[in-house]
C-alpha cells in the first residue's frame, strides 16, 4: 500500500525517489494509514496528510494529498488551514502579553479557523480581523 501511495503522489507531484520515504511501521496500530507530506521552506514547514482506510484505494490516498499540496503550493498564503488554526493562539498571547500588532497570511479559513478565533476573543484581551487576499 505505501508503495503504491508513494508511486502514484510521485507522479502527480513530480518528485523524485530523494523525496519520498516509508518509515517503520508496527503491526496492528489501526485499520488504515496516514500520508503525508512535508514542505519545508525557510520561515515555515507545512505539513499535509491525507488518511488511507479500508476500501479506499492507495491511488485515492494519494490524489487527496496531492490535491492539498497542490493547493497550498499555488495560494500566496504563508500558512495551510490546518497550521492557521493551531498559529492563532500563541499569536493572539503573544501579542496579548507584549501589545500592538501582528499578521499572517493563510491559504483558507476553515470553519475549525473560525470558531478558534471566536474562542481566542472570549478569553483574551486581542481581536482578529480576517480580510480575504486580494489578487494582485
Amino acid at each position: 500500500m505505501a508503495v503504491r501511495e508513494l508511486s502514484a503522489l510521485a507522479r502527480s507531484l513530480g518528485w523524485s525517489g530523494e523525496q519520498l520515504r516509508t518509515p517503520p511501521v508496527r503491526h496492528n496500530e489501526g485499520p488504515g494509514n496516514a500520508l503525508l507530506a512535508t514542505l519545508c521552506h525557510s520561515q515555515v514547514s507545512e505539513v499535509a496528510t491525507a488518511f488511507g482506510g479500508k476500501g479506499v484505494s492507495a491511488e485515492q490516498v494519494a490524489s487527496a494529498l496531492a490535491q492539498e499540496v497542490k493547493a497550498y503550493q499555488a495560494s500566496p498564503g504563508a500558512l495551510g488551514p490546518h497550521l492557521a488554526d493551531q498559529w492563532m493562539l500563541p499569536l493572539a498571547l503573544a501579542v496579548a502579553k507584549r501589545g500592538g500588532e501582528a499578521s499572517f497570511t493563510c491559504t483558507e479559513m476553515t470553519e475549525h479557523a473560525t470558531t478558534n478565533i471566536e474562542v481566542i476573543e472570549k478569553f483574551l484581551p486581542v481581536r482578529f480581523e480576517v480580510m480575504p487576499w486580494e489578487r494582485q
